[in-house]
């Protein structure tokens, strides 16, 4: 059964699939019984034996995908291990769907790149250090002579608002692509697209926190659930 299996990878999500797999030997695994077990798991209640019917909060589909990648490394291990022979004692592999608890609004590259060329100097200047150094937009406004070999200007004088270029450029961008949604996207929102790139990139959180100048308990706090993948290359790593 599953469970001589999977004592080799821990214990934090093996409950819910003990209730569906547990009577299944591991060589009757297949697919679609794994998709069928996502849409159970998050249509099934959490909170306890007295969970009530307003309190009910599905698990998301995060937390059937880690399920999932701990059974496959159980699986495998039990396949490598000779516990189990499946058919030409092939690997078994389950495709989980990459998604991100990340639900503020960010910048696409292509976006990025039309919103810079349709932006007036100056704001194509602030968008331009914003997205490659992922600073807050006071701090690319403040910038001064004695840090950087130029500041942000406009007429001669020093740029301390862009909400104006911002929203008018926004919305010329809006109207050559009506097919992007970019609403809520504020010069905030270019410091935030820098860390999402950085860590679609794979760059380390250390190394972000430093060229971004944030805090690293603030990054781990709001951005360490970002690249799930992370979470199934630690769990494969431990496979033996």
């Amino acid at each position: 059964d599953i469970r001589k299996a999977n004592n080799k990878t821990g214990r934090l999500y093996l409950k819910p699939l003990y209730e569906y797999f547990g009577s299944y030997p591991a060589t009757s695994i297949t697919k679609k019984m794994c998709r069928d077990y996502k849409t159970w798991r998050t249509s099934k209640p959490t909170g306890g034996k007295n969970w009530k019917p307003k309190s009910f909060r599905p698990p998301k589909q995060r937390s059937a995908d880690l399920e999932l990648a701990y059974l496959r490394s159980a699986i495998n291990t039990a396949v490598n291990e000779d516990i189990y022979i499946t058919e030409n004692n092939s690997k078994f592999d389950i495709k989980t769907t990459q998604t991100s608890k990340i639900d503020k609004p960010s910048f696409s590259k292509e976006q990025a790149r039309a919103f810079v060329d349709l932006a007036v100097w100056h704001l194509k200047l602030f968008l331009v250090i914003s997205f490659q150094s992922g600073h807050r937009k006071q701090a690319v406004l403040e910038l001064t002579w004695d840090r950087v070999d130029f500041r942000i200007e406009w007429n001669g004088t020093r740029v301390q608002n862009i909400k104006h270029a911002w929203d008018n450029t926004l919305y010329k961008l809006q109207r050559a692509h009506n097919s992007w949604d970019l609403r809520g996207l504020t010069p905030h929102s270019t410091k935030h697209t820098a860390i999402l790139w950085q860590l679609k990139e794979r760059v380390p959180m250390t190394t972000i926190a430093l060229h971004t100048a944030t805090d690293i308990k603030t990054l781990m706090k709001h951005y360490s659930s970002y690249d799930e993948s992370m979470g199934y290359e630690a769990i494969t790593a431990t496979e033996f």
